[in-house]
């Protein structure tokens, strides 16, 4: 079966933390988990530093980031977007967001279009992201997984749960 991302936004810092928490527990590695947000420690809003290798100095010099939310996944990497500013990504979806984040006029929605989310989606997922929320993303190959995060998703409360391709047609955002 062909990879398939789910998708949510959690609206804190803490309920972030728990379904991170909770897809860990449920079996899921930190290789296949994601997580996308606004950094609220750049030093200057009209230049944030743009750093693209895994394993940041600048992103792991910040204990509250590395703490809770990012600290158990994949690479941590701190880049901006012309229209996303300073933000933080963790996990597989670096690789897209990174190769995106390049594209002369791209903007952090065509970034999270390249992730195979759907545009209008991907809109929202911009907007929610610029004002403090959270975008979460788990792998999965198989219907059991598939449920099973969507279901630690829908526990946390998490918003706008959505399942994409990774290659291949988008799949629509919808509830269960």
């Amino acid at each position: 079966m062909e990879k398939i991302s789910v998708f949510c936004l959690s609206i804190s810092r803490p309920q972030a933390d728990q379904v991170l928490s909770q897809l860990k527990i449920a079996g899921f590695f930190s290789s296949e988990i994601s997580v996308l947000f606004h950094y609220q420690g750049a030093t200057s809003p009209r230049k944030p530093p743009l750093l693209v290798a895994e394993g940041s100095t600048t992103a792991a010099s910040d204990p509250a980031i590395i703490r809770g939310t990012v600290g158990w996944l994949a690479g941590t990497v701190q880049f901006a977007f012309p229209d996303g500013g300073p933000l933080i990504a963790a996990g597989p979806i670096l690789g897209a967001l990174i190769a995106a984040s390049g594209v002369v006029g791209s903007g952090l929605a065509s970034g999270i279009m390249a992730l195979g989310v759907p545009e209008l989606v991907a809109a929202r997922y911009g907007v929610a992201i610029r004002a403090g929320n959270i975008l979460v993303s788990t792998q999965t190959t198989t219907p059991t997984e598939i449920d099973v995060a969507w279901e630690v998703l829908h526990y946390a409360q998490a918003q706008d749960i959505c399942l994409a391709q990774e290659r291949g047609s988008k799949l629509n955002c919808a509830s269960r």
